[in-house]
Order: structure tokens, then C-alpha cells, then sequence
């Protein structure tokens, strides 16, 4: 009896699991908006070259609206936006939009970001949509292979009254991130068994009240780098999770002329730090990253010297 009672309680556990929306179509993800920030917003997007169209997705812990969208320098003014929800009945809402000013977004007469699919699943609303890259409209911005300035909002609770936009309706949460949208590689190969990596990073800084700061920093290589032939076959950010708003590019250089009494944490370039260390930016760059950017891999066969 004690075997029946369980195998009972058994299957109505697996009556009861619900299948989470699928996501693996797209190559690429990142995230908006954390849960400790009020609200996790994940992003995912894929892209067709021949085509010339994207495809997005959006997952947002909320139940009111939630908005995407493209901006000149991550503002407002002159976006190129989506606005859609799901309502408790019926099909969802979505519409292209633009933005004039700090404003509610008015719809585009010219309706060329396209709804693949709504829904709202434990608490996230879901919405998948696409584009293509350039559409000829006034009021859309193009997407190309240059960093894009995405921005992001919801509300957290509530839906619009109303197609038409009022302030009544502005959301509970916002923001802006700056991604290469074009400039993944959906289908790089994996990495080739047997390879080294490295980590740079500087830690513990504390960011000076000027407007803009430059940081140097000199480290030294492990010493099979230093003495046997090496080649760097790709290299990647590695950003603090909420530090990346205040960093906005990397330079590693390759210099022969320094000594272990360089190596620290560093300090600004102007006056923080030894002129043999500031120097070395006139060294051989061999990594380089910028906002928007992601991980960089070399072609198949290629790769770069570290001597």
C-alpha cells in the first residue's frame, strides 16, 4: 500500500510541471536589468545577414508593459521603440513607436518592428519580435555592425489604458545599454583542447570625482609566456557586473622596458604611476575592447605573436 500511495503522489507531481518558454533559437543574450535593481530584463536576439533582419526576444519580470527600443546616445528623444503587453484577455498589444522629445511614444504609421509572439508565463511577461536592419523610415533607426545604444523600460504592475500614451502610463523602470547587436559569432568553434588563458583585472579601485579618468596598471606575464613562442587565438572583457557603466574601453599593450617594481594595481596615467608605465602605451597593443563590444576571436588558422 505504501508503494501505491507514492507512485500516486508521483504522478501528480509531474501533472503539475509546466514547460518554460524556449529561448535556444536565439544565438545571443544579456541582461538589462537585474532582480535586485527591481525587475530582471533579459534580452535575447539572433540575426540573419541575408536576410538583413533581427530577431528579438524580451523576458521581463512584470506584469504591466514593457518597452525596447533604439536611441542616438541612450535617451529618449528620437528613439526608435516597441511598446507591447499582454492583457488578461485577448491577444497582445504591440506597436512600433517613436519618440520626439520626453514624451509619451506615439505609433508609427509605418509598422516595421513585427510581433512574433506574446505571452506572460510565472510572472514574466515574454514578447519576440523582429526588424529588418534598415526599412526606410523616417522614424526608425538603422541597425548596423557599430555599437547601439539599446534602451529598455517597463512597468512593473500596471497596463495602459489606452493604445494612445499618456504620463499616467510612464514606467516604473528604466535604462539604457550599449551592445554590438551585428558583431557576434553565432557559430564560432569551440576552443581547441590544450589552450592557456590569462586574466588581467584590476581590482579595489576607487573612481576619482574627475570626469574622465585614465587607469594604467603593469602586470607580468607568466613565464612560459615570457620564454616560449605564444599566440593569442581570442580575448574578452572582463567587466565587474554593475561597474561596466563607468568603463568604457581596454588597452593591453606588450612591453619589454619594465621591471617588477611596476607591477601593481596602478593609478591615473597622467600622474598615478611611474612614466615608464605610462610610456608603455606606445608599446605593441595586443588587445582592445570598447562599450558595445564582446569577446574578440581570431579566423580559423590566425592568430597573434606574442613574440
Amino acid at each position: 500500500m505504501r508503494a501505491l500511495v507514492q507512485l500516486a503522489v508521483f504522478a501528480l507531481a509531474l501533472s503539475l510541471v509546466r514547460c518554460e518558454h524556449d529561448f535556444s533559437r536565439y544565438s545571443f543574450q544579456t541582461t538589462l536589468n537585474t532582480q535586485e535593481n527591481g525587475g530582471l530584463y533579459e534580452l535575447y536576439w539572433t540575426f540573419d545577414n541575408e536576410a538583413e533582419k533581427i530577431s528579438f526576444a524580451v523576458r521581463v519580470n512584470a506584469a504591466g508593459w514593457v518597452g525596447f527600443g533604439l536611441s542616438p546616445n541612450g535617451q529618449m528623444p528620437d528613439s526608435d521603440v516597441v511598446i507591447g503587453w499582454v492583457p488578461s484577455e485577448g491577444d497582445p498589444v504591440f506597436h512600433d513607436r517613436f519618440a520626439g522629445g520626453r514624451e509619451p511614444p506615439t505609433i508609427d504609421e509605418q509598422q516595421d518592428w513585427v510581433l512574433k509572439g506574446g505571452e506572460e508565463e510565472n510572472g514574466f511577461t515574454i514578447l519576440e519580435f523582429s526588424r529588418k536592419y534598415v526599412t526606410c523610415d523616417d522614424y526608425d533607426l538603422p541597425i548596423t555592425p557599430e555599437t547601439a545604444r539599446v534602451i529598455w523600460s517597463f512597468h512593473a504592475t500596471t497596463d495602459p489604458t489606452s493604445e494612445v500614451l499618456t504620463f499616467a502610463d510612464r514606467h516604473s523602470h528604466r535604462g539604457a545599454l550599449s551592445l554590438n547587436l551585428l558583431g557576434g559569432l553565432p557559430d564560432a568553434a569551440p576552443d581547441p583542447l590544450g589552450l592557456d588563458s590569462y586574466d588581467i583585472t584590476v581590482n579595489g579601485i576607487i573612481i576619482p570625482e574627475n570626469d574622465t579618468t585614465y587607469w594604467c596598471a603593469a602586470f607580468r606575464l607568466p613565464e612560459d609566456i615570457r620564454t616560449q613562442k605564444k599566440y593569442i587565438t581570442k580575448f574578452s572583457p572582463s567587466v565587474t557586473k554593475g561597474n561596466d557603466a563607468h568603463v568604457h574601453h581596454l588597452l593591453v599593450y606588450l612591453c619589454d622596458s619594465l621591471n617588477e617594481t611596476h607591477v601593481g594595481n596602478g593609478g591615473s596615467c597622467r600622474d598615478g604611476v611611474a612614466n615608464e608605465v605610462a610610456e608603455c602605451r606606445s608599446g605593441v597593443l595586443i588587445a582592445a575592447w570598447a562599450v558595445g563590444g564582446e569577446t574578440f576571436v581570431y579566423q580559423n588558422n590566425v592568430a597573434f605573436p606574442l613574440r
